[in-house]
């Protein structure tokens, strides 16, 4: 049995405590928000590899971006367009980047990146079975 003090059972502990306190802090827009998905399950074979989930309540939204296995020498920069927005206003992405709604509708939000090791600064996503969260915020 293992020790309640080891780096495993805490690193466990530390993300229960973070998921709880992050489902807290979005409960409303998580459970009454307009939920869609935003990568069709129908698409071709090769591409169902990947899904993107979006729910959206006034001015925030989260996107949940999930991907089954990682592929070699993939294309790094693929974008994920986004419906809905106002073309004219600003948003905040995960309360640092600001980019307009014109962007996001028209060119999109850049995908995660799978694999990137040679870069550990700007790897969001390794290897197979990675999700991700974005949230958007309309400033």
């Amino acid at each position: 049995m293992e020790s309640t003090n080891s780096p495993k059972c805490m690193k466990i502990e530390h993300s229960h405590t973070f998921a709880y306190i992050f489902h807290s802090s979005k409960r409303d827009l998580l459970v009454n928000g307009h939920f869609e998905q935003l990568v069709p399950l129908l698409v071709p074979l090769e591409d169902q590899n990947k899904y993107a989930w979006s729910v959206k309540q006034d001015e925030k939204q989260i996107i949940g971006f999930f991907r089954k296995l990682a592929k070699p020498n993939d294309t790094l920069d693929r974008y994920l367009s986004l419906s809905n927005l106002d073309q004219n206003a600003d948003y905040i992405i995960n309360q640092k980047n600001k980019v307009s709604g014109r962007v996001l509708t028209n060119f999109g939000l850049r995908e995660p990146y799978q694999f990137n090791a040679s870069n550990g600064d700007t790897a969001q996503v390794t290897g197979d079975f990675q999700s991700y969260l974005f949230e958007i915020e309309k400033e």
